[in-house]
């Protein structure tokens, strides 16, 4: 199916994000470690799929693709975009007047050389990465320096059960997703 991938992405959209062991996820404890929505060093944004554009078996090619030094896909996370948008109120230690920078989620289709896609308007079955998103965390980031605490923080929060929700794969061999229906609780 083919259909145009809106450039607005809803606070109900539901994002996917491939989920590795032992960076992202913590078999022995059963849960997401803040890594799984950390930006990399030097970065100040975490990839998505919108699971809306994508479906699991696309989501699961694609994160099984994914190459992060020695460790192995295991699964997928979930989560809402308003969730994501939200977390940083949710967090922030009102008793001392905190108040963190905003997170937001931007649409931002990739075409097959992983480039910035410009054009519209944009279709699910177009090559690359046409339902693609980013999770932006509001700094400047400095070349291959960590994160500021702040993303941490944010990240940790995010990591949580709810607002994210980890399937893990029954089969992270083979080529299609047969774990558990990928819907997260209204």
């Amino acid at each position: 199916m083919n259909i145009e991938v809106s450039p607005i992405i809803t606070f109900q959209e539901v994002l996917a994000r491939g989920i590795v062991h032992p960076l992202m996820y913590s078999k022995s404890a059963g849960q997401l470690k803040e890594n799984a929505f950390k930006p990399p060093p030097g970065r100040n944004d975490v990839s998505v799929l919108r699971l809306l554009y994508a479906g699991a078996g696309f989501c699961k090619k694609h994160f099984k693709s994914l190459v992060v030094g020695f460790h192995a896909y295991c699964g997928m996370a979930l989560i809402k975009a308003g969730d994501v948008e939200d977390i940083p109120s949710k967090v922030a230690d009102q008793s001392l007047g905190e108040e963190l920078p905003k997170v937001r989620v931007a649409f931002t289709p990739l075409d097959d050389k992983g480039q910035l896609r410009t054009d519209a308007p944009v279709f699910s079955a177009d090559a690359g990465l046409p339902m693609h998103a980013d999770i932006v965390f509001d700094f400047i980031p400095e070349p291959e320096s960590p994160a500021p605490l702040w993303v941490r923080k944010i990240a940790k929060a995010l990591a949580h059960q709810p607002p994210a929700m980890f399937f893990e794969d029954p089969d992270p061999e083979s080529g299609n997703w047969t774990g558990a229906m990928l819907v997260l609780p209204s």
